[in-house]
């Protein structure tokens, strides 16, 4: 029986995840599909009585226990984010190599789209994200802080193991899917020169395993985050 791990997070996160849990009840009932989940308190409760959001070593248990973690948003006032965060959020993505972010949006009506003569069918793609570097790699820092001669850097860091793994998901889940094309959207500053070092390395290993014939590139300034 599957069995997922849920930690329905802080604020709006327990309400979203009060519904979802009613959404896979339901799929167990009418389905017949058996399912057990199993509630953590792990959150910013537990993190203002001791210091943690949840217990060390806790990502292991859930990954030797369970098939899957339903995460709620997390976050709140009270707690300083950079520090909660990595111990939560951060503790789980980089503890368990969550390295891949996979957005399925789909429009399931044409009447809540804002787009004008947009249809269902337009509307039906995925969207795959590195979720471990990059960005998230959190090197970087600031130098004669809170000074006039402070000076901050932050590096966005891309492995080839890295950038190789999430490209190799994504052609994966293309095989295995009804979409035929991949579109791969690198950001560049509006009048800035893309960062070359990062493009070079994500165009050389997209060229060497994507077959051109399903690849569209796309450079963009402005992206909605979805």
């Amino acid at each position: 029986m599957p069995e997922i791990a849920v930690i329905p997070g802080d604020g709006i996160g327990v309400d979203v995840i009060a519904e979802a849990k009613k959404v896979l009840q339901t799929i167990t009932d009418v389905r017949g599909v058996p399912l057990e989940m199993t509630d953590f308190d792990y959150g910013v409760e537990r993190y203002l009585q001791t210091g943690r959001p949840m217990p060390e070593g806790a990502e292991q248990e859930l990954a030797k226990n369970f098939d899957a973690i339903l995460l709620g948003a997390v976050g709140d006032p009270r707690a300083p984010f950079e520090k909660y965060a990595s111990q939560l959020l951060f503790g789980l993505r980089f503890g368990l190599d969550l390295y891949a972010n996979v957005r399925p949006v789909k429009l399931l009506d044409a009447r809540l789209c804002p787009l004008k003569e947009v249809t269902e069918s337009d509307l039906n793609f995925i969207v795959f994200r590195e979720n471990t570097e990059g960005a998230y790699s959190q090197v970087g820092g600031a130098f004669k802080f809170q000074t006039s001669d402070e000076v901050s850097i932050q590096l966005d860091i891309n492995t080839r193991k890295g950038v190789q793994r999430i490209i190799e998901h994504a052609s994966d889940s293309l095989a295995r899917n009804v979409y035929r094309r991949m579109l791969m959207v690198r950001r560049a500053a509006r009048g800035q020169l893309p960062l070359r070092g990062t493009v070079a390395t994500w165009e050389d290993i997209v060229g060497r395993g994507v077959d051109e014939a399903t690849l569209t590139r796309k450079e963009a300034t402005r992206l909605l985050s979805l």
